[in-house]
């Protein structure tokens, strides 16, 4: 059984009890469980042939399920209030990651394209850990990706230790953000040599830290909250999310089961009102949670 909700941030996700997205349940959900894993980041597409050949042609992911034609689900259109809708969707592999992308195409309703931005809460984005960020780059514009990042280049940031990176952020064909980041060294991985995809993680952008912190600390994550907003610059940060002059705190929600840490930007200092959309509008993203 799946249950709908929207976070505080208006992230919508569903937890499953044996968590896609909702704007309402036709029925008053049980408590919150506690959650043990991230299953899968939901992304709602246009047309699911083309967001399943960009996403296999310019990173590689393995497509482990995939509907032949749409199909009518009575549940689906119960928890996702889309009456008469028909979904077409796919599964596709994350090489290195706790998590798998769902990509998922409704048919037969209204719909609206999302109007994405990186400081709109509710905003989610995937961040690739690629091995070679130029060529992956070439491949995600040839597919229709656009640059979020100002420049439209990858931007150089130093770490401890002498690591770096090279990182830009940018959307896809249907307005879903998503960042690639290439470090050097490379560092230790376990995924096949041929592989575009080293790993991948998330991130969110909130409105209010305390409040979504408390709500996930609420699910059994752990949680840390940010200490404060960095003052308005035009350093590398802000203009890899293209957000000159905003001001920025950043929190952590870690999934209990593995590794994975779920990052949050609050932005302020910056136009970020969020989006009003609806599970079947193409670039509106869940997760779904065990």
């Amino acid at each position: 059984m799946k249950f709908h909700y929207f976070a505080p941030s208006a992230f919508a996700f569903s937890i499953t009890a044996t968590l896609a997205f909702a704007q309402q349940a036709p029925m008053v959900p049980p408590p919150m469980p506690n959650l043990q894993r991230l299953e899968t980041v939901i992304h709602t597409v246009a047309d699911l042939d083309r967001a399943v050949a960009f996403y296999r042609d310019a990173f590689g992911l393995e497509i482990t399920t995939i509907q032949n034609k749409p199909a009518a689900d009575k549940f689906n259109e119960t928890v996702t209030a889309t009456k008469g809708a028909k979904t077409h969707t796919a599964l596709l592999k994350i090489p290195g990651a706790e998590f798998d992308l769902e990509l998922i195409e409704y048919q037969g309703v209204q719909k609206t394209p999302g109007e994405w931005a990186m400081q709109k809460p509710g905003n989610i984005n995937l961040n690739f850990r690629v091995r070679d960020i130029a060529a992956t780059l070439a491949a995600v514009k040839r597919g229709g990706a656009t640059p979020v990042t100002t420049g439209g280049e990858p931007l150089k940031r130093g770490g401890r230790n002498g690591n770096s990176n090279l990182s830009i952020f940018m959307k896809d064909p249907d307005g879903f953000v998503f960042e690639m980041e290439q470090f050097f060294p490379e560092g230790p991985t376990t995924v096949p040599a041929d592989s575009k995809v080293l790993t991948a993680g998330l991130g969110m952008t909130i409105s209010d830290g305390e409040k979504s912190i408390a709500f996930y600390k609420s699910l059994g994550f752990t949680t840390r909250l940010g200490n404060a907003f960095s003052a308005p610059s035009s350093d590398v940060g802000m203009a890899l999310l293209g957000t000159e002059g905003a001001q920025l705190r950043a929190s952590s929600v870690g999934v209990p089961e593995g590794k994975l840490a779920l990052f949050c930007f609050e932005l302020h200092g910056v136009e970020g009102a969020a989006p009003h959309h609806k599970p079947q509008d193409p670039g509106a993203g869940g997760s779904s949670c065990r």
